[in-house]
């Protein structure tokens, strides 16, 4: 053999593994379908959480987690496209890389493995082989697929707060359970809890068994079951620490069991204190209740017996907090009734009775032509202004109240009448068509082009015109409060505007669904209409704070 020969094999010889290597490369490029070329792996699940698998780490958990990613996407069968019912669902994000070259998938899971698709970067859609999805799907790592997989929480008054250590199981598909890492999980003692009356506890998963101890310094306050809580003094601490040991049974009806400790510091504090301005009122009028010693408005419960269909809001204004309380018209069946108001706060709960003393509204006919109530009050311009003006009643309101005294009786200007033509509440009938509908404010005869006065302090939250109102002008008084200016021939003031008690808020007219030349005066809380008829000669009753 010649020396140039065996040069030449020698060359070939040489660069064998170079050339089996590029063509590896090449290969993995297009798609990693050995694991041996993958070097990592990172999965993202459902709740966003990300482990990073790589090879050769010296732990066969990687490599295995590599070899079945891998293997799903080679094993997977192509289909036409992604079921409908997984169409912007959730899924896990997947990343192989080979060779510095990243695949990423998008995996769709569910705790059954025989609906597992995934979809690569391209658009191509796979459904990956029922046994690989179910080792994955019963593994650690798709724990964002099952419910009962966080530890439970213990909620007190309003507060939420984290076990420090916990032992937890959860089912996963072939009904084994798996153990949930809770080695992140640390203690709630650098964090103080405001405290006053007692220590309310609940879970967000009721426990079969609570133990709860208390003490201060040294000095234990309780040690007992959750069950005997309420003997528990805490007068004589000022600051305390909490332990609750917890435990969930295993039982056959359960994809969960587990136990958990929770340890906490506790601050004692005034108790909430809650008044009522009045302790009677006509329906179709409205209360005022004040509080102290409240943080957060948001942690007030409110409940009442019988039922009155709303759930107040409170404000808070400096020290105190507030809430107008009405009492709907519709509520009135020709009886007196003692309504019952449970407010709770950080475990103080109270009650406060209200008498609501019965009162009849009359009925009237209104002399709307059936041509106007045809171009005025079709179910498009009804469903305009409850889109509009809906919206508004029920969201828009002032942190801080701007009223203050009686209401302006004569809202309208000189040379009218103001002579009432329909009062608030009654039953009101079309004559020409038979239309009725309920009353929710107080109509006016008034002359055309007469001034018409806001009733109170407030700020202008709506000025324009609506098919159903006319021109109509909105003011936000506060707390809740609103007053309506209807069938306006203009508006003289604009959203934003802060008007005072007698400001000119628009001109009278005859515009909407209205049978003449008349004001349409309303007052709301938020969206629940309201009687001024007493404001005009007394205040609100708000409670004073002792």
């Amino acid at each position: 053999m010649s020396k140039k020969i065996v040069i030449v094999l020698m060359v070939v010889v040489l660069f064998i593994p170079t050339f089996i290597a590029v063509g590896y490369y090449s290969y993995a490029k297009k798609e990693p379908t050995n694991s041996t070329s993958v070097s990592s792996l990172e999965i993202k699940d459902l709740n966003g959480t990300v482990w990073t698998f790589t090879s050769g780490d010296g732990t066969s958990e990687a490599d295995e987690m590599i070899s079945l990613f891998v293997n799903m996407r080679t094993n997977a069968t192509p289909v036409t496209s992604l079921p409908e019912a997984l169409s912007g669902t959730s899924f896990f994000y997947v990343t192989l890389v080979s060779f510095d070259v990243e695949s990423t998938y998008s995996y769709y899971f569910s705790t059954t493995p025989t609906d597992t698709y995934l979809v690569d970067s391209s658009g191509n859609v796979f459904k990956a082989d029922e046994s690989e999805a179910e080792q994955f799907i019963v593994s650690k790592y798709a724990v964002s697929l099952y419910g009962n997989t966080s530890v439970p929480t213990i909620e007190m008054s309003g507060y939420k707060i984290s076990a420090d250590s916990a032992s937890w199981n959860y089912a996963v598909y072939d009904g084994s359970f798996l153990a949930l890492d809770t080695s992140a999980l640390t203690s709630s003692t650098d964090v103080t809890y405001n405290v006053s009356g007692g220590l309310d506890i609940s879970f967000s998963t009721e426990p079969d068994y609570v133990n709860v101890k208390v003490y201060d310094g040294e000095t234990t306050l309780y040690n007992d079951i959750i069950d005997n809580i309420s003997t528990l003094s805490l007068d004589s601490a000022t600051t305390f620490t909490v332990e609750v040991s917890a435990e969930w049974y295993q039982t056959s009806d359960r994809s969960y069991y587990g136990t958990a400790h929770y340890t906490f510091v506790g601050n004692l504090i005034e108790g909430a204190v809650f008044y009522l301005g009045q302790t009677t009122v006509e329906n179709g009028k409205f209360v005022c209740i004040a509080g102290k010693n409240v943080e957060d408005v948001t942690r007030i419960g409110f409940t009442s017996e019988p039922s009155i269909n709303y759930s107040p809001t409170f404000f808070k204004e400096g020290d105190y907090v507030y809430a107008l309380i009405p009492i709907s018209y519709e509520l009135e069946d020709g009886e007196d009734h003692t309504y019952t108001f449970t407010i709770t706060y950080n475990g103080v709960v109270q009650e406060m009775n209200l008498n609501v003393t019965s009162y009849t509204y009359g009925s009237s006919n209104s002399k709307v032509t059936e041509a106007v109530e045809n171009a005025t009050y079709t179910e498009e311009a009804i469903a305009e202004a409850e889109e509009i003006l809906g919206a508004l009643a029920e969201t828009e309101a002032l942190e801080e109240h701007m009223f203050s005294g009686t209401f302006l009786e004569d809202v309208v200007g000189e040379g009218s009448t103001d002579t009432i033509s329909i009062g608030f509440g009654r039953f009101v009938t079309v004559a020409e068509t038979g239309t009725t509908f309920r009353h929710t404010g107080v109509d006016y005869y008034i002359a055309e082009d007469s001034d018409v006065y806001a009733v109170n302090d407030g700020v202008v939250i709506y000025s324009g015109y609506l098919t159903t109102t006319g021109y109509i002008v909105v003011v936000d008084h506060g707390w809740g409060l609103k007053s309506w200016y209807c069938h306006l021939n203009s508006c003289s003031v604009s959203v934003g505007d802060t008007v005072s008690k007698g400001d000119v808020v628009g001109l009278s007219g005859d515009t909407g669904f209205t049978a003449s030349k008349r004001i349409h005066v309303g007052l709301t809380v938020f969206d629940v209409p309201v009687c001024i008829y007493k404001l005009w000669d007394e205040e609100l009753a708000i409670p004073s704070i002792e």
